[in-house]
């Protein structure tokens, strides 16, 4: 059972508000769903518009996220840094020369990607060098669904599980149906990778994804994400051997680690 976080009292010293934000990012760390500044409030026997003022504080700055229902989560840098604390050892360094390899033959953005939570965490990027390119910074976080990283990293997943999640990110656009993930998840094991435009972008985005195996768990993706006026299923098809080609190198690589 997950310890309670204690009250935050005027007996937490001279650093009340640095104590105060410790606890709740330890709250915010031991929830398994978001929370709102109501529930952060009434845990730790707060005025509302203080528990209100210390979350934005932490959304400020990285250490929180919040939802379009208002819910707070943890936020990139927290999330970030566990990633590369937890992942298999020097992941991003064993990646990069896969990515660069791939953004040199596509010329297109080639992106390492993790998964905690309901989020996807940008863990390394080569960026295409077109002046109209994909940009995500390492250590961004977006939603996981429906990112087509996001069906690669949740292919060991119950599909029932895979919708739950995608219901927990607080956004209806972005609740995905278990036809989805079958979907996805067939052509993954059918051809190595999955090509997707972007369901929610007005910029017209495609995503080719492949998956990132260690001892036979998922524990990764890559992406490669270029504007669909450049980059689609019809350019990308051509590369299918070199994406199947990359996800087994870097597996394997992983494995003898």
């Amino acid at each position: 059972m997950a310890r309670r976080p204690s009250a935050l009292t005027a007996a937490d010293g001279p650093s009340q508000t640095l104590a105060k934000g410790l606890r709740i990012l330890d709250l915010l760390a031991q929830s398994p769903d978001p929370l709102r500044a109501t529930d952060v409030a009434r845990r730790f026997d707060l005025n509302l518009n203080t528990a209100g003022r210390l979350l934005a504080t932490l959304e400020a700055s990285g250490f929180a996220s919040r939802n379009p229902r208002g819910e707070y989560a943890l936020g990139a840098k927290v999330i970030a840094a566990a990633v590369r604390r937890l992942n298999i050892p020097n992941l991003a360094n064993f990646a990069h020369p896969y990515l660069v390899a791939l953004r040199d033959a596509t010329s297109e953005t080639a992106l390492l990607v993790s998964r905690v939570g309901t989020a996807l965490v940008l863990l390394d990027v080569v960026e295409a060098k077109h002046d109209l390119r994909v940009v995500h910074a390492p250590g961004s976080m977006v939603p996981l669904f429906p990112a087509p990283t996001g069906f690669a990293l949740t292919m060991d997943m119950p599909a029932k599980e895979a919708v739950e999640l995608s219901r927990k990110i607080g956004d209806p656009l972005r609740v995905i149906k278990e036809t989805d993930v079958l979907a996805a998840r067939n052509e993954i094991q059918k051809n190595g990778y999955l090509i997707r435009q972007a369901a929610l972008s007005s910029a017209g985005t495609c995503t080719v994804a492949l998956t990132v195996r260690n001892h036979g768990a998922v524990i990764a993706a890559i992406g490669i994400a270029g504007p669909s006026l450049r980059w689609n299923e019809k350019v990308a098809r051509p590369h299918a051997k070199l994406f199947r080609q990359i996800a087994h190198d870097l597996t394997h690589a992983l494995d003898r680690a």
